[in-house]
């Protein structure tokens, strides 16, 4: 963690220096506090563990963020982070799964790993997750889905074709 702050200071006093000039450690120390301040935003690690229905035991370590706007070392407004998720490791019977191109399908139950290396051979892995943790981890991250309006005919009610009220079915 610490050494992820310092690498992402010097980033900070590096961009300070190609925008304003002067040296590296002048700007080090706004940069530091800006680092921690975005370390900050990463509030929860947390491991989850299951064992599918074909028996293979599952342990995902993920972390969460709040949204936090990260600033370059002259407090520019670079990027705003929303709340997110990062999953950090996936250890399926006891082997470390690649977990760089990891992600979930809205409202499924399942992780797709992508095409990763697996026991010494490239295959396509995607882990059933029970609703209960799928919904823990990702359901703050899923937006409400507003269904869709029904479409308004303008076809009449009583003859079913587009009269405009002018149907001699009303009389």
């Amino acid at each position: 963690m610490m050494k992820e702050i310092m690498k992402r200071a010097w980033t900070l006093a590096k961009q300070g220096v190609k925008k304003f000039g002067g040296k590296v450690r002048e700007y080090l120390a706004s940069s530091l506090s800006i680092a921690w301040e975005e370390s900050k935003a990463m509030v929860n690690t947390i491991v989850k563990s299951w064992t599918t229905s074909k028996g293979a035991q599952v342990e995902m370590t993920y972390s969460t963020s709040r949204a936090v706007q990260t600033r370059n070392a002259m407090d520019d407004l670079v990027e705003t982070i929303e709340n997110g998720l990062k999953i950090e490791s996936v250890v399926l019977n006891g082997e470390s799964i690649s977990t760089w191109n990891t992600n979930r399908k809205y409202k499924e139950h399942k992780l797709s790993m992508g095409v990763v290396e697996f026991k010494g051979k490239k295959c396509k892995i995607e882990i059933e997750m029970p609703e209960v943790i799928s919904l823990e981890v990702f359901g703050p991250l899923e937006k409400t889905v507003v269904p869709a309006k029904k479409e308004e005919t303008l076809r009449c009610k009583h003859c079913g074709e587009f009269c405009y009220g002018d149907c001699q079915a009303n009389k």
